[in-house]
């Protein structure tokens, strides 16, 4: 597995998913209904295991400029600088079970959970990044 040091916290606002995985395009869909399209912001969606070993999901986007999603009380939360192992995926839309593969993978690297959440960062149009962080 890949790693990469993240040098900056990033600071996201996030839509929770009402369920996993039934939820998910839901919560995308209401931040970009809301949001200009790219390029200037990036995306995300963060999950990790909640109670009962529930997975609690969040679609998540960076501000453009200082404030600007302020409008929206959206949940603010810190994607932490740090170490991480990472594996990107390609094509993403046409194999969608990619991402939990991934994240299989990643998690028996380093332990996802709230505090170590796993992270999909969408680096192009059908381009993610999975990765947790390393412990």
């Amino acid at each position: 597995m890949d790693t990469f040091q993240l040098y900056d916290d990033i600071e996201i606002f996030c839509v929770t998913a009402s369920s996993f995985p039934d939820g998910v395009k839901e919560a995308h869909e209401t931040i970009h209904s809301k949001l200009e399209p790219p390029p200037g912001r990036n995306y995300f969606g963060i999950s990790w295991f909640g109670e009962k070993g529930k997975i609690v999901y969040k679609a998540a986007v960076t501000e453009k400029k200082e404030g600007d999603l302020e409008q929206f009380n959206w949940e603010k939360r810190m994607i932490p600088a740090g170490e991480y192992y990472y594996k990107d995926i390609n094509d993403f839309m046409s194999n969608i079970p990619a991402i939990g593969q991934a994240f299989e993978e990643l998690g028996n690297l380093a332990p996802i959970n709230e505090d170590s959440m796993a992270i999909e960062w969408y680096t192009g149009m059908n381009e993610v990044r999975c990765m947790v962080r390393k412990s």
